[in-house]
């Protein structure tokens, strides 16, 4: 059970909870974390990149899965 604060060790003597370290120095190599946003060029690039996956899939599962299902361009 802690007395006088409760942040002291024994005989007293006062001591800090360990701190971690930021996430650029556990891992020196990376730019930027998780949490932090990318430069604006790189942002717009993988902007576009994702369109134009989320296009590509959008229209590829379609035409690939409505023929297959007896479906087609005739309208009803």
């Amino acid at each position: 059970m802690a007395q006088n604060g409760g942040n002291h060790g024994k005989n007293g003597v006062k001591f800090e909870a360990p701190q971690p370290h930021s996430v650029k120095e556990q891992l020196p190599g990376i730019q930027y974390c998780i949490n932090s946003p990318p430069p604006w060029l790189e942002a717009i690039a993988l902007g576009f990149q994702h369109y134009l996956l989320t296009l590509g899939i959008t229209v590829l599962i379609p035409s690939i899965l409505v023929p297959q299902m007896g479906g087609g361009n005739v309208s009803i």
